[in-house]
């Protein structure tokens, strides 16, 4: 039966058919051939989205469709600017720094992809930066939306093994900060590699203007963090936050009419569709391979290698990785959860240490080819064929691999700030 539902799983994923039927399929067959009673994978879908966490989801989708749409990304990108702006790499330096506050307040590294790269992917051709590298930076600065708090990748993996998703949250800021970091050490070496000269520095009275002209919109991410810090509010909650704020923002300064309202309702709803029929079948898949002891056979795999913790560690970040580049994040996550918890239970892992390491690691299956959705997202606003971002992108994707090598062998890279604020 498993090996059923492996091969069905693959055969249809080279037909290149949509990965969310792709399990809904193969796990419709192998119920319906098996014996167990169909009744359960309706049971199962259902049951997998029947969860208050997940109502997370459409709320930061749509926080993050109207902050687009009422000018808080505008006015964040013109403060980082100000900020950052006269570095080597200018404008590649801003959309870092754009990217890790973005992070702050859309959970999505899809939405915050497209948000960052309509805005500054001209700029960055203005500039002189070849298309392929600026689709690629857009897709990393984009790729930190689900590591640094909130994230719907954190919720999801929270409500499926039943952590506390604050803990987590905090887990991620750190490894977001260095991971930006990172990115604007690089875009440095690059623009000089291209021989860009640097901006003159913004006075100190142009930031201060700009600071405040942006103020109300950095609120948004320090509300959301101080409420999910200070226990004010759940991560669900804060998505509510962030859409109420988000909308009274574009009430306030008149950039918000019932018409933008209904498009961002709608475009939220659609943006929701795909995450959510993907968990829907995801929850039946992985039930069958539970069912079929699919999480033993992996550990007794990987256990007779080696019992090093370290060592299963980077087979895991390697066979995450791999699996990452042809399955959606989402997908990939809830499949691998059932062999995740007999690894934690046999070698005694700290759950958040090991939770962050492999949400980081789906991540960057996120931007890296063939099937990196960000990257496509990021090459779809630019109006880009793949490939052309292909090569550009691994220098992004070494950085975020070292961040998480840096938290397996340091891990209080991942759990300092919980352990600091007591979560």
């Amino acid at each position: 039966m498993l090996a059923l539902l492996i091969i069905l799983f693959f055969v249809f994923l080279v037909l290149g058919m949509p990965i969310a039927f792709t399990m809904g399929v193969s796990a419709a067959v192998v119920f319906f051939t098996s014996g167990i009673d169909p009744m359960v994978m309706a049971q199962r879908t259902f049951t997998a989205t029947n969860s208050f966490a997940l109502m997370a989801i459409p709320l930061f989708m749509l926080a993050g469709n109207l902050m687009e749409r009422v000018g808080i990304t505008e006015e964040i990108v013109d403060f980082c600017d100000k900020c950052v702006g006269h570095i080597r790499g200018g404008l590649a330096q801003t959309t870092c720094l754009t990217g890790i506050l973005m992070a702050a307040m859309c959970g999505s590294n899809n939405a915050s992809a497209s948000a960052i790269g309509s805005m500054l992917i001209p700029g960055l051709r203005k500039e002189g930066y070849d298309d392929g590298f600026s689709c690629s930076l857009i897709a990393a600065a984009g790729n930190l939306g689900p590591i640094i708090p909130p994230s719907i990748i954190m919720i999801i993996y929270a409500s499926a093994v039943n952590m506390p998703i604050n803990r987590l949250f905090m887990a991620g800021v750190l490894p977001g900060i260095l991971m930006g970091i990172g990115f604007m050490v690089y875009c440095n070496v690059h623009a000089k590699k291209l021989g860009m000269v640097k901006k003159p520095r913004a006075t100190a009275k142009v930031v201060w203007q700009s600071f405040k002209k942006a103020f109300f919109a950095l609120m948004t991410p320090v509300i959301i963090l101080v409420g999910i810090m200070g226990g004010i509010f759940t991560a669900t909650e804060s998505g509510a936050i962030a859409v109420l704020y988000s909308a009274i923002y574009g009430l306030v300064r008149r950039r918000l009419n019932l018409k933008q309202l209904v498009e961002s309702l709608y475009t939220a709803a659609i943006s929701t569709m795909g995450p959510m029929v993907v968990i829907c079948f995801a929850a039946a898949f992985s039930y069958l391979l539970t069912y079929n002891d699919f999480g033993e056979v992996c550990v007794a795999f990987i256990l007779s290698i080696s019992r090093n913790p370290y060592i299963v560690m980077l087979l895991i970040i390697l066979l995450i990785t791999i699996l990452g580049m042809f399955v959606e994040v989402t997908a990939a996550l809830i499949m691998m959860i059932p062999m995740f918890t007999n690894l934690i239970a046999q070698l005694s892992f700290d759950p958040l240490y090991f939770a962050i390491i492999v949400i980081i690691t789906f991540c960057i299956g996120a931007i890296t080819p063939p099937v990196g959705i960000t990257l496509y997202v990021s090459c779809g606003v630019a109006k880009l064929p793949l490939k052309k971002a292909i090569k550009p992108i691994w220098p992004f994707v070494f950085i975020m691999l070292g961040v998480t090598l840096l938290i397996v062998f340091i891990p209080d890279v991942g759990i300092l700030l919980p352990n600091l604020l007591g979560l």
